[in-house]
């Protein structure tokens, strides 16, 4: 879901963070998101989420989406070279 012009996904864009409820869900969703092909996913990143003014449950510090995005590159090279 976009909530600003700029944020608008494209078309294979698979999966935005607020339509999961928590952080662990939302670290699933993203994985599965590119494990079906996903080209672009859009994340919530706080660097304190518990004093964020929106999305605090599910957002990432940016420790949790360096660690994230680690998982998710090899993930994504291997499923763009199956495609």
């Amino acid at each position: 879901m976009a909530t600003r012009p700029h944020q608008q996904p494209a078309r294979s864009c698979g999966i935005d963070s607020r339509c999961c409820a928590r952080f662990g869900t939302s670290r699933r969703a993203c994985l599965a998101a590119v494990a079906c092909g996903a080209d672009g996913l859009i994340v919530e990143v706080h660097s304190h989420p518990e004093n964020a003014l929106s999305d605090k449950d599910q957002a990432l510090t940016p420790r949790q989406f360096g660690a994230l995005m680690k998982r998710l590159h090899p993930l994504h090279q291997f499923v763009s070279g199956l495609l």
